[in-house]
């Protein structure tokens, strides 16, 4: 919960954190919902950084969406 929302600070009351679109392990682990938490650190200090990983979201299975699926950052 800490890498992938509250040091991105995203508010507590954000849609993303709702247990209906986040696969939580526990009160404290979330399966990772996006790659944007491993380039916080680098965004920091100016470097660039390719980030690729698989990414795990409670999204309805449509045309545009799937479940799990890779992201690119």
């Amino acid at each position: 919960v800490e890498e992938n929302f509250d040091s991105l600070l995203i508010p507590s009351d954000h849609v993303s954190r709702r247990p209906s679109d986040t696969y939580y392990v526990n009160a404290n682990h979330v399966l990772r919902t996006h790659t944007t938490a491993h380039l916080r650190s680098q965004l920091l200090a100016g470097d660039f950084y390719l980030v690729a990983g698989d990414v795990y979201r409670r999204d309805a299975v449509d045309a545009s969406h799937f479940p799990v699926f890779h992201q690119v950052d």
